[in-house]
């Protein structure tokens, strides 16, 4: 029976983990439910067996004794609009990147030597990369406060770990969508935007023509995590995770297919997006692939049926 302490774990995709991690140990979730991050009690409110801390990192009591008994630390703290960090950059710094260097600072001299550290960090840490693919060894120049930020995390990261002896894996995730994402508000996501759309307003608006962009269904990333808790032990390591890249019209098309009577709109892309769009480069998952099985993921087609019919019954309630 392991011990699992997952850190925004009542959001989006840490409440996905939650659930799956349940079934071979202990779950407890550290989430302040602050505005913005996706965190919501209804996501784990079906989970049995969790222990549920609603506080911020920096306001739990007792958090070195807490981490010291965990096997298993999976860091899935911050938020994820890119337009919001621009607008508010000092709530980005403390999302994205405070709140990891205080749990990183929590960690040294209290966890166990055996135990493995997960930070999920983005593919926006590339910035807008000229090269076709690119992968781990890729230079990293983001072209957004919370690429940078996300670049600093996993710095931090990698250095605590090569100074304290810590287990760490930190993963370099593309858009994710799927269940439990945020279904209201303006930061949905590329995929979420579009269905949300698509079902209100029968129309979705694609910026610009042949952009390209990474996409993983959110159960796949969550299978890939499981997977490395049980092969990864080491000190740092950083991986690029394994996903689709896709057509940003061919998306599009994916979801007017399932959804009568939507259209498509190609309009040109508004200038604050504009400077913070990335490329249209795939991701080298050949490094993670080494220490993982190979599994079937969900088709592109089945994955955005379901998040289409997660969306209806969010909307419609």
């Amino acid at each position: 029976m392991k011990n699992i302490l997952i850190l925004g774990g009542a959001g989006f995709i840490g409440s996905q983990l939650a659930e799956k991690f349940s079934i071979i140990g202990h779950v407890t979730i550290i989430d302040g439910l602050m505005d913005g991050t996706g965190g919501r009690v209804e996501n784990i409110s079906d989970i049995n067996g969790i222990t549920f801390i609603e506080k911020c990192i920096e306001d739990v009591s007792g958090l070195s004794n807490i981490v010291s008994k965990q096997d298993v630390i999976i860091d899935c703290m911050g938020w994820t609009s890119h337009l919001g960090a621009i607008s508010n950059p000092m709530l980005d710094l403390r999302l994205n990147l405070h709140s990891h260097l205080y749990l990183l600072d929590c960690l040294k001299g209290n966890l166990n030597k055996n135990s493995l550290v997960i930070n999920l960090g983005s593919t926006g840490q590339y910035g807008s990369s000229t090269l076709n693919c690119v992968d781990e060894f890729t230079q990293m120049l983001p072209i957004d406060i919370q690429g940078v930020n996300k670049v600093s995390a996993e710095n931090y990261f990698r250095v605590y770990s090569n100074l304290y002896g810590i287990n760490v894996v930190s993963l370099r995730i593309p858009n994710c969508y799927g269940e439990h994402q945020p279904y209201v508000g303006e930061d949905v996501g590329l995929i979420g935007g579009f269905i949300r759309s698509a079902l209100v307003d029968g129309n979705i608006d694609v910026y610009g023509y042949e952009r390209k962009r990474n996409v993983i269904y959110v159960k796949d990333l969550v299978n890939i995590i499981f997977n490395i808790v049980s092969h990864e032990k080491g000190i740092f390591q950083s991986y690029n995770v394994p996903c689709v890249n896709v057509g940003i019209d061919e998306i599009a098309k994916l979801i007017s297919n399932f959804i009568p009577g939507c259209t498509i709109s190609f309009v040109e892309t508004p200038r604050d997006i504009e400077k913070i769009d990335i490329n249209s480069y795939k991701l080298d998952s050949t490094k993670i692939s080494k220490i993982i099985p190979r599994y079937d993921m969900y088709k592109l087609g089945e994955s955005i049926k379901l998040t289409i019919n997660y969306f209806i019954n969010k909307l419609e309630s």
